[in-house]
């Protein structure tokens, strides 16, 4: 089976990390997986570096047109990671040159279950541009792979995509290559795992955390950033202008997780809106405390049950989470412990399979 995968660029992020993985995985079984770049990565961005055989365009995506056209006809599907006008070009090249697609989408987008035309808020022209483009021409494919069922859910009704062409396959990771020693044991980091962009509001956690360092019992504990992206300037001068400089650490991308994650004791998410994000599953793999926003992904991922859960943007509920997470080392023992019994929900061999699986029932039809 030869399935070639399009992303947008070869940067490092969690959609790129899930793709690759698959990519990889889907080799090991004896499949040709390939992967094309439809745009050049960003001059300051780092990229993954994978033995995959990828293809990269260079130029405008007109002037690759025919070229794109030309490779995608030597495998037998496509299966498209990109949004927005990028998914309808890989749409058009697709239907040209006859190849079966299907198309992940790896977030909720801020979308309700609410369909659009009640609620115009909840979406935006290109999410009604997708839904009649879908009705009427197959547009994301023979199936949309979402990474969680409350997606599903959102997608079937927010933009009318079938319940029958919907498939859920939940985002999986690696684990560690050893067990994550006590949590009791481990530094006193607190960490963000994840791109510094608006929708992340690692503003928020900064503030939060300058709120909480004067109710502090201990004041060794530091914050770690890991991650990049267009507000790391802003960022790093709000914890200069809160007085937190000094226990926060921009660290910038990490390519081995797990080397900060297991000397960390508590990990913490204040994102707007997710699918089923890689940082959360990570965190879980490494058995630290969690402190996230209460939205639907981290009420999926069971954070209530190994952390805390957080109105969205209630600065002063993350500030009480620290605190109490912090000063509670009993508390963090106990959330920990809860962690392990929640690992082996999303395994890797899971994920690969159902892909596995579902490639097969299209080159069938």
């Amino acid at each position: 089976m030869k399935i070639l995968f399009i992303l947008r660029t070869p940067i490092i992020g969690g959609v790129e990390q899930v793709v690759f993985k698959l990519a990889e995985e889907m080799t090991l079984k004896g499949h040709n997986a390939e992967i094309l770049f439809l745009y050049q990565p960003h001059v300051s961005s780092e990229v993954f570096k994978t033995n995959i055989k990828h293809h990269q365009n260079t130029g405008s995506l007109l002037f690759n047109f025919f070229n794109n056209i030309k490779l995608i006809k030597k495998f037998d599907l496509v299966h498209n990671h990109t949004f927005g006008l990028s998914a309808i070009y890989v749409w058009i090249v697709s239907l040209i040159s006859s190849s079966p697609l299907l198309t992940t989408l790896h977030s909720s987008f801020n979308l309700t279950p609410i369909p659009l035309y009640h609620n115009f808020k909840a979406g935006n022209r290109l999410f009604l541009l997708y839904k009649y483009l879908d009705r009427g021409f197959n547009f994301l494919g023979k199936k949309v792979v979402v990474v969680a069922p409350y997606i599903k859910t959102i997608m079937a009704n927010s933009i009318n995509i079938r319940e029958q062409k919907l498939e859920v396959i939940c985002n999986a990771v690696s684990k560690p290559k050893s067990t994550p020693p006590e949590i009791t044991n481990r530094n006193k980091n607190i960490i963000f795992l994840g791109r510094l962009s608006e929708e992340k509001n690692v503003d928020l956690i900064i503030k939060a955390w300058a709120e909480a360092k004067s109710k502090l019992n201990d004041n060794t504990w530091r914050l770690l950033i890991c991650g990049d992206g267009n507000q790391r300037t802003y960022l790093e001068q709000l914890a200069g202008e809160l007085n937190v400089s000094e226990q926060t650490f921009f660290m910038g991308y990490t390519h081995n997780i797990y080397d900060v994650l297991i000397h960390s004791q508590i990990a913490i998410s204040a994102s707007e809106y997710e699918g089923l994000p890689l940082s959360v599953l990570e965190y879980l793999n490494a058995n630290v405390c969690c402190i996230a926003s209460d939205i639907e992904a981290h009420q999926f991922l069971e954070i209530n049950k190994w952390g805390v859960l957080v109105e969205p943007k209630d600065v002063l509920g993350y500030r009480d989470a620290i605190v109490k997470l912090v000063n509670d080392e009993e508390l963090r023992q106990q959330l920990s412990h809860e962690s392990q019994k929640l690992m082996g929900n999303f395994s890797v061999d899971t994920f690969v399979t159902k892909h596995e699986l579902l490639y097969h029932s299209l080159l069938k039809v």
